[in-house]
């Protein structure tokens, strides 16, 4: 009973700091009046609004037209991110090395080309390009071989027959 109760009081605490998010966003975004072109995002991300939304998270990143400007595009991009359809969206957020690599996996001896590939990447500790890839390739395996998802079983020797002479 308890547990219900917690979980009901997490979810209306939840509820309420999006609607605070939202306002919130939307106010900074009013006062500011910037308005990305293009209008709201729908939520299913098909790939036209996909593109948009990929120009909008860079126009954030870029950070041109000051710190208000800055906090206008943050605030736009953040209510857009709250009417998304969560599933599209966390496609839409995978790094395209991320989306590079998974596809090794399908292959044969595909992990363990990746495990190679990242102790090569290590040797080259100097060069920021493969400094990033083994960040990509560390994130990668890790949650893979996450320590939940390992299945402990007991190695036993079986019992040999006795050796038969003849």
């Amino acid at each position: 009973m308890a547990d219900i109760r917690t979980t009901t009081q997490a979810g209306r605490l939840f509820d309420r700091t999006l609607r605070n998010l939202r306002g919130t966003w939307r106010e900074i975004a009013r006062s500011a009046r910037i308005r990305f072109a293009g209008g709201s995002l729908r939520a299913d991300l098909p790939d036209d609004d996909l593109t948009r939304l990929r120009e909008r998270m860079q126009a954030c990143i870029t950070g041109r037209g000051g710190e208000v400007s800055a906090r206008a595009r943050a605030a736009d991009l953040g209510r857009s991110y709250l009417g998304l359809s969560e599933a599209r969206l966390r496609d839409a957020l995978v790094a395209p090395a991320t989306r590079l690599l998974t596809q090794f996996t399908t292959l044969p001896d595909g992990v363990k080309f990746l495990v190679d590939l990242r102790a090569d990447v290590m040797d080259q500790k100097g060069d920021p390009a493969m400094a990033a890839l083994d960040g990509e390739l560390r994130r990668l395996l890790a949650s893979w071989f996450d320590i939940g998802f390992l299945d402990l079983q007991r190695i036993t020797w079986p019992a040999r027959p006795p050796c038969s002479r003849s």
